[in-house]
């Protein structure tokens, strides 16, 4: 039922029925201040159902399982599992001044936190979980892990993927720094440097197209047309001209003469 639950909310990590035992201290390199120190003697093994579409990762693990990991659904809610039972039979952590410690954190500095999207910029150093053997960058490629257990080179944003042979770990998601898009006005002396020698600047917005437009395909085909414009018209003028007949005085006809008798004879 818990896990037909964790799917419907979206969360790709799958808890097995069977709880394991044997007692261990909680470990990790991004293991919280108050989960310091606190021994786990029960747990249930926590896996991936399926390759994680969004951050995740492991806060805190036991004997290389997942024990505290957090990230963020198919559905943009954040998240926070464990693997054990908060009472004194499964870790010593409810027994505890951690407890109360842990308690706030939950409440104030993990909740409080933007999101995992905002933690990590590319550049930074990840630390690798207990179980991984080998890194997948957003390249598709396949690092092996040192004995550092640091992955760096990571310059690119994307998600980093941990992997344990083929099974996938964890996923970390690194953002591009917000200052790359960051529209500050750059002044023109900085222009070269940031675009390179063959920036051209332009002062007045009539000049604008003549300086993108540097080039063109053939020849400006607007001086033809007028001219051949101005041509037509000159013909057509010269052809009016020379139809106009002129007739001679002699040749008019002569106004009739009126038959009507003169009123006053």
């Amino acid at each position: 039922a818990l896990n037909r639950r964790l799917a419907d909310a979206g969360i790709p990590w799958r808890y097995e029925v069977r709880a394991l035992s044997g007692g261990a201290e909680l470990q990790g390199r991004t293991l919280p201040a108050p989960l310091e120190g606190v021994r786990v003697e029960a747990w249930y093994r926590m896996t991936l159902a399926s390759a994680p579409t969004t951050p995740t990762r492991t806060l805190a693990e036991v004997n290389t399982d997942p024990w505290a990991v957090e990230g963020t659904s198919a559905f943009g809610r954040r998240y926070l599992l464990l693997a054990s039972s908060l009472d004194a039979p499964s870790t010593t952590l409810p027994v505890s001044t951690g407890m109360l410690r842990f308690i706030d954190w939950a409440a104030s500095a993990w909740a409080g936190r933007a999101g995992l999207e905002g933690e990590l910029l590319a550049g930074a150093h990840l630390p690798a979980p207990l179980g991984a053997t080998k890194v997948r960058f957003p390249s598709g490629e396949d690092h092996e892990i040192d004995g550092t257990r640091t992955v760096r080179g990571t310059g690119k944003a994307g998600f980093y993927t941990f992997l344990a042979s083929d099974t996938t770990v964890s996923v970390v998601a690194l953002n591009t720094p917000v200052n790359e898009s960051r529209l500050a006005r750059v002044s023109e002396d900085d222009l070269p440097a940031l675009i390179g020698s063959g920036v051209v600047s332009v002062e007045r917005e009539e000049d604008w197209a003549r300086t993108v437009f540097r080039t063109r395909q053939g020849p400006e085909l607007w001086w033809p047309l007028l001219l051949a414009a101005a041509l037509l018209m000159a013909i057509e003028a010269l052809l009016a001209a020379a139809g106009r007949v002129k007739i001679p005085a002699k040749t008019r006809p002569k106004a009739a003469r009126s038959t009507v008798p003169n009123a006053a004879a």
